[in-house]
């Protein structure tokens, strides 16, 4: 496989069930340039069995690991700790990918001249749901670059996929707290 330059996050909490519509939609992929790292938080179902059914079918880059039901950020943190690639792309259970998002991520960081990715801390892509719908509405035209708050404060509404870079977000874990499990 070729050398991974995004890594998909995805936490799983007795989400088995969700997990291979992500999985086929990661197979459909025309650039497979990522790794899929997948965090089970303590499941009780068969998360275990899937996940080493898909590692099984070495289709893609899968990275599986389990820890104690300690909560998405702690799983979060754990996977921004160890990721080794230039991007960051946290993907939940049930969501899915369309079959060229890694190719225009892949695009698109690419297309920015290196003095001007410094100055960024990532990527922002509208979500859209099954029928291909942008969730909320779309991005002001002609904005290169801009906060997630200046968006908003431009009319930006809805969900948003938010691709950082490994290096910046390695700097901003998210806060731990003993006995809460939610972000």
């Amino acid at each position: 496989m070729n050398k991974a330059f995004i890594t998909i996050f995805t936490p799983s909490y007795n989400r088995a069930y969700t997990l291979t519509k992500l999985y086929n939609s990661l197979l459909r992929q025309g650039c497979k340039d990522f790794i899929w790292y997948v965090i089970n938080d303590g499941s009780s179902d068969n998360t275990d069995q899937l996940m080493n059914t898909f590692i099984a079918e070495r289709k893609i880059n899968i990275t599986y690991k389990k820890q104690e039901n300690s909560g998405k950020h702690s799983a979060h943190n754990k996977a921004v700790s160890d990721c080794e690639t230039e991007l960051f792309f946290c993907v939940d259970s049930d969501d899915f990918l369309t079959d060229d998002a890694i190719e225009k991520i892949e695009n698109v960081w690419q297309s920015i001249p290196e003095d001007k990715k410094s100055g960024l801390s990532g990527i922002v892509a509208n979500r859209g749901n099954e029928s291909g719908a942008v969730i909320g509405t779309k991005f002001p035209p002609d904005i290169t670059a801009a906060g997630l708050s200046q968006l908003y404060a431009m009319g930006k509404r809805g969900d948003t996929a938010l691709i950082f870079r490994t290096e910046i977000i390695k700097q901003y874990p998210f806060p731990v707290f003993e006995g809460e499990r939610f972000l």
